[in-house]
């Protein structure tokens, strides 16, 4: 991910109540460390989306598990709610195999956010575990690799 990348999409805002999802100022640090392997995902050369594979897919409250690759994901706000993470999202997960290697990747998505509990599950994770932090409830996903 160039910081160029980081930028734009750190400055993504999104309708409520997915504002929940807008980035800040200090989340291109987090975007530039290596170890949360950040990858931009672009389409015809324009950038619309973002993967990482590691500690900030998590978030608090959530543990690290070793057998297990955790996967964070998002889109450009005006690409959201039209299916289209759907038809990217495998090809996507496909080429991060260098960045994998647990036998087992999560997802953990807001269980008010029904558009990416949808996306997740037609990728092939399954409702593993809930849990609750001081931003509310919390599923976690789970499939095989």
């Amino acid at each position: 991910m160039s910081e160029a990348d980081a930028r734009a999409i750190t400055s993504w805002r999104y309708a409520p109540p997915y504002d929940f999802y807008d980035g800040s100022e200090a989340d291109v640090v987090v975007m530039l460390d290596p170890v949360n392997r950040y990858r931009s995902i672009r389409f015809e050369g324009e950038l619309v989306g973002y993967v990482c594979v590691g500690p900030d897919a998590r978030v608090a409250g959530q543990l690290a598990a070793s057998e297990i690759d955790d996967i964070g994901y998002g889109f450009r706000p005006d690409l959201t709610g039209r299916g289209i993470a759907s038809g990217w999202l495998p090809e996507v997960l496909e080429t991060l195999d260098d960045l994998l290697r647990a036998p087992r990747q999560r997802v953990v998505v807001a269980a008010w956010n029904e558009r990416s509990l949808a996306v997740a599950r037609r990728l092939g994770f399954r409702d593993a575990a809930s849990f609750e932090n001081d931003h509310g409830r919390w599923l976690e996903l789970v499939r095989a690799r």
